[in-house]
């Protein structure tokens, strides 16, 4: 999954806050459990602000750079029964 995202320049309390793109990229593999029918896992790694922009959502606070995250997902798929 590859996301891309602009955000214009806006007006903060005391100057304006330029502009900018940041991109995501996601890598994920879903998989189930023959063991346990109702459970599914899924195995991630992200790079967030993929080109390390320099940019900021409140004045003078940056926002971090090139960051990475990976983990897993755990689902548990459960129906509910009517009487």
């Amino acid at each position: 999954n590859y996301t891309h995202r602009f955000v214009d320049e806006t007006r903060g309390v005391n100057g304006a806050i330029s502009e900018f793109q940041i991109a995501d990229l996601r890598l994920a593999i879903n998989g189930a459990s023959e063991v346990f029918p109702k459970l599914s896992a899924s195995f991630f790694i992200e790079a967030n602000n993929l080109y390390d922009a320099d940019y900021f959502i409140i004045e003078r606070r940056p926002m971090p750079g090139r960051n990475f995250m990976a983990g897993i997902q755990f689902l548990i798929h459960h129906q509910k029964t009517t009487p």
